[in-house]
């Protein structure tokens, strides 16, 4: 970030870790618990795909609007603006899950993610 777009660096790590890290893991802790066991497959399949880019969207949204009140209206924007992405996410996730499921199901099943 700081050699391309001059800004960020060090300073952005740990927002950047937490904006990308932690909603793959509540994602992941939602499927291990079962959360996602009453959909059916294939709007599971979305849904994990769909929900990582909408919680990293809405904590991105978060430390903005915590951090100045002038990004208060960017955030609301970033939010709107990444719902085609999570989306097209969410497709790209339940193609590939398909695909493993019929080409290496025991990976899938192993994470518990079909049964």
């Amino acid at each position: 970030q700081a050699t391309l777009l001059g800004f960020g660096g060090l300073s952005s790590l740990g927002a950047n870790l937490v904006i990308m890290a932690l909603p793959s893991y509540i994602t992941f802790l939602l499927v291990k618990n079962g959360l996602f066991d009453s959909f059916n497959e294939k709007v599971k399949f979305f849904l994990i795909g769909f929900l990582a880019v909408l919680l990293a969207s809405l904590l991105l949204a978060l430390m903005l609007s915590l951090s100045k009140d002038e990004y208060l209206i960017a955030s609301y924007t970033i939010i709107l603006a990444n719902i085609p992405a999570m989306i097209i996410e969410g497709l790209v996730t339940l193609f590939l899950l398909n695909y493993l499921k019929k080409s290496i199901p025991w990976v899938l099943t192993e994470a518990k993610i079909c049964v």
